[in-house]
């Protein structure tokens, strides 16, 4: 069909409507929350990854923020706005590509669909010691998630959203937290709330 694109997400195949970015668990994330988690996440001077950059704002957010930050994205659409925003951008799945232990820190929205954000995480390990993400309150809970990323990794950080952001383009609106996982590490983990509107 027109307008529809196949890929292999982890394996999984999907027929997948370019004009719909939830399809793919694409929830932008709002800028004043993006350049929050980026400042929390003190990336400046470190080797960043957005390892599903959708459109930018977390990359361009650390970016601003001082660091040298480099991409990949699944959609072509989403990568030629990247490449014009002038990062380096690496186009395929995530969670297909061969991980390389160069990064200080990753840092992203992973997609939330189907346990899709523990897979990012744990595959994100493998790329940098240290991811923070931007996570539904959900993605804490359930075996799947413990057994790849709970379990195996430090939660060192955790910030839980007050207000909901507003995930305006894609539609969402959930409980969010951002969550500061280590490769090593252990001990309890540091809880804070941010309020605040996050459009």
């Amino acid at each position: 069909r027109e307008g529809v694109v196949t890929l292999s997400l982890v394996g999984v195949p999907l027929d997948v409507d370019r004009g719909d970015p939830r399809a793919l668990g694409q929830w932008y994330t709002p800028d004043r929350l993006a350049r929050r988690v980026a400042e929390w996440a003190g990336v400046r001077g470190l080797r960043v990854l957005e390892p599903s950059a959708g459109t930018g704002r977390l990359a361009v957010a650390c970016r601003d923020a001082g660091a040298f930050v480099d991409c990949v994205e699944v959609t072509a659409d989403n990568c030629g706005v990247l490449e014009a925003l002038g990062f380096a951008v690496e186009r395929g799945d995530f969670c297909s590509l061969a991980p390389r232990d160069e990064y200080d820190l990753a840092v992203g929205n992973p997609p939330f669909e189907n346990g899709g954000e523990g897979r990012h995480i744990e595959h994100a390990l493998r790329w940098a010691p240290r991811v923070v993400a931007v996570l539904r309150m959900q993605s804490l809970a359930g075996i799947d998630r413990h057994s790849r990323v709970w379990g195996r990794a430090w939660l060192a950080r955790l910030a839980i959203c007050v207000g909901r952001p507003a995930f305006a383009e894609s539609g969402g609106t959930f409980e969010v937290i951002v969550a500061d996982v280590r490769r090593e590490g252990s001990g309890p983990t540091a809880i804070e709330w941010w309020e605040g509107a996050w459009k």
